[in-house]
């Protein structure tokens, strides 16, 4: 008998030797998680991927915590900007006695009216959450894997809670954009002192009525004293406005920049979101057959030279070194960039069918994602350039050039704001055909439908492109009065005449566009990469 394990058992282990259990592992990443769910209230503004990394273990209660703690502090620095801006930007103390009447006078009065208030705070709870469940449900594709659902759900749901924290820096942001064009505004002011005017007094009609014998001379006598009115005034006001005319644009429209920033810091924010739900995770692998990608058929007992008894289809097609290869993109530094995109884009569109079954859900790759993104600094110029060209159609180059917030910032918004729906479109197609055809195979097909819908963005610049034209085309028919002559001839209202012109195209496409998803991710419910 041999007594080499007995004694060991019974002598003083050896710590560096012992290799550590599963148990303090699993202790070691919860713990590890948990300091990054308090990290996470500034690193997902800046290192939004490394914490979703560092928090895939943590639990939805831990994220659901953060969320509610990261609006409270959101709550707090929005009242702390107002009591700032009240006290017209003074000291410390001031600020913070005013931030405390702020707080002490809701607590005081939602205090009072108890009852009344339990609703409108249960509908703004609601109304938070709701939002956090639509954001988490249309991103859920977007780091979807071959996994059940609800754990693609799951991660989508606790990286949007997390990511309530990156709220506070848009909220700084948006809020010091908007203080520091007021503070600007008010050193331009006590730099350039307004012009003293006395304006003469404004004319008064007197309250008889007209029944009166001198109704009418008294309504002359006022016509006139409003006419002399006019002319006094008009040099003071055009003082006024050259005075006004002096300062720099951004403080003559600072609506639009506010707006701008605002809209920079969603994207930001809409960024580090995405970066976090599609960031790499492990996911238990689930062990399925080998499948024919044509009909599902179990190929496990088939040789590799045979073909599937179901279609007829080869087995190597299905489980071959050369199946699913991937998208043409995928291959762009052996191709070439120009080559691969060209190849990528005719395939979606053309046989999206065929494309579906080139695709593969694991490994996990990321190329659909940097496709997607090359394109929509395309989509944003092609709407910038038709609604500019759509303006100056309607209102001639003399107006746009005139209208320096419409020349400047209304071509960038209008860009941005389409650049933000075929973000949203994409993932709202991805997410309605990736669940439902989902429940039809038993397995999950949002990694399909998302890298289905990515790659078709080329078809969505199409799309762009040919609403671009419509949408000048409209603008040049309602110069030409075709649609107001559409109502007197036919009685259908000039506005929703144009509307319908415009709308319906995109709804055709948009359909098209939908069924061009579903069929590349049906073909890819076979998949067995």
């Amino acid at each position: 008998m041999s007594s080499g394990p007995s004694s060991m058992d019974e002598s003083e282990p050896n710590v560096a030797a012992v290799p550590p259990s599963d148990e303090s592992a699993s202790r070691t990443s919860t713990e590890l998680a948990e300091i990054s769910v308090l990290w996470s209230l500034v690193g997902t503004w800046t290192f939004p991927a490394t914490i979703a990394r560092r928090t895939q273990s943590c639990g939805l209660w831990s994220a659901w915590i953060m969320h509610v703690a990261s609006v409270v502090l959101g709550t707090a620095t929005i009242l702390y900007l107002i009591a700032w801006s009240r006290t017209g930007y003074g000291g410390l103390d001031w600020t913070e006695w005013e931030f405390f009447t702020l707080v002490t006078s809701g607590i005081q009065e939602l205090h009072s009216s108890a009852t009344g208030a339990v609703l409108p705070l249960l509908g703004i709870f609601l109304l938070v959450e709701g939002i956090h469940f639509g954001v988490a449900l249309l991103a859920m594709p977007w780091g979807a894997r071959d996994e059940r659902l609800r754990s693609s759900f799951k991660n989508s749901l606790r990286q949007t809670w997390l990511h309530t924290s990156h709220f506070l820096a848009g909220i700084l942001i948006v809020g010091g954009v908007a203080i520091g064009l007021d503070i600007s505004d008010r050193n331009w002011e006590a730099a350039n002192p307004p012009p003293v005017i006395e304006w003469p007094p404004y004319p008064t009609l007197s309250s008889t009525g007209p029944n009166d014998p001198n109704y009418a001379r008294m309504m002359a006598d006022y016509r006139a004293a409003l006419e002399r009115y006019r002319i006094e005034t008009k040099p003071l006001i055009a003082q006024l406005s050259a005075w006004q005319a002096q300062r720099p644009v951004y403080l003559q429209n600072p609506v639009p920049v506010i707006i701008l920033a605002a809209w920079i810091t969603v994207a930001w924010i809409l960024w580090a979101l995405f970066r976090a739900v599609g960031a790499s995770r492990q996911v238990c692998p689930i062990d399925r057959p080998p499948m024919c990608l044509e009909c599902g058929y179990n190929l496990h007992t088939l040789p590799m030279e045979g073909r599937c008894p179901e279609c007829g289809q080869p087995v190597a097609a299905s489980i071959g070194p050369d199946a699913q290869p991937g998208a043409p993109w995928q291959y762009r530094e052996e191709t070439g960039w120009l080559s691969a995109w060209r190849r990528t884009a005719t395939q979606v569109i053309c046989q999206p069918a065929d494309f579906g079954r080139r695709l593969r859900l694991e490994p996990w790759s990321t190329d659909h994602r940097g496709y997607f993104a090359l394109h929509l600094p395309a989509i944003g110029l092609i709407a910038a350039v038709a609604v500019s060209v759509g303006v100056i159609i309607v209102d001639g180059w003399d107006g746009f050039v005139s209208d320096r917030v419409t020349m400047l910032f209304g071509p960038a918004m209008f860009g941005m704001v389409c650049c933000a729906l075929a973000v949203g479109l994409t993932l709202l197609v991805a997410w309605v055909a990736g669940v439902g055809l989902s429940r039809l195979a038993g397995r999950n097909l949002l990694a399909a439908s998302m890298q289905a819908a990515s790659y078709l963005i080329s078809f969505v610049v199409l799309c762009q492109i040919f609403s671009a034209t419509v949408i000048i085309a409209a603008a040049a028919l309602d110069r030409a009065r075709f649609f107001k002559a559409l109502e007197d001839r036919f009685g259908i209202n000039d506005d929703f005449a144009m509307f319908v012109f415009v709308a319906l195209p995109l709804v055709c496409m948009g359909i098209y566009y939908y069924s061009l998803v579903h069929r590349a991710t049906a073909a890819a419910r076979y998949a067995n990469r």
